[in-house]
């Protein structure tokens, strides 16, 4: 296994587009720690269509995902559970925090639970 390395290292090394270098390695990432491709999140087109796990969704599945979105945004358990979320970060960072590192993963914390946020906001 060690020598196979070795023999892919060499072969990549020869190529010289760095853009297919960049493609070949973040491959390599995407299979080695099973990140999500792209074509598997939700995206909708410019035309209108939208894509999930990597095929065009239905209408009734744009609009049920809609309405979801909507309903979440509307439950009061949603604004509990968003409340909850920042306390419990601004804890963890300031008051539970000792190192440097916890400062990090809350600030990680504070971006992730954006991103749902954003995400639901957006649909």
């Amino acid at each position: 296994m060690k020598k196979d390395f070795f023999v892919l290292l060499q072969e990549l090394k020869k190529i010289k587009d760095e853009e297919i270098k960049r493609k070949i390695l973040s491959e390599a990432v995407s299979y080695l720690f099973s990140v999500i491709p792209p074509d598997d999140i939700l995206k909708e087109n410019s035309d209108g269509t939208w894509n999930y796990l990597n095929r065009q969704l239905t209408i009734d599945e744009i609009s049920q995902i809609k309405q979801e979105a909507t309903e979440i945004r509307k439950m009061i358990l949603w604004k509990v559970i968003n409340t909850d979320i920042q306390y419990q970060i601004g804890i963890k960072i300031w008051k539970e925090g000792k190192v440097d590192g916890d400062l990090f993963w809350g600030q990680i914390a504070t971006w992730l639970w954006d991103i749902i946020k954003t995400r639901i906001s957006r649909i």
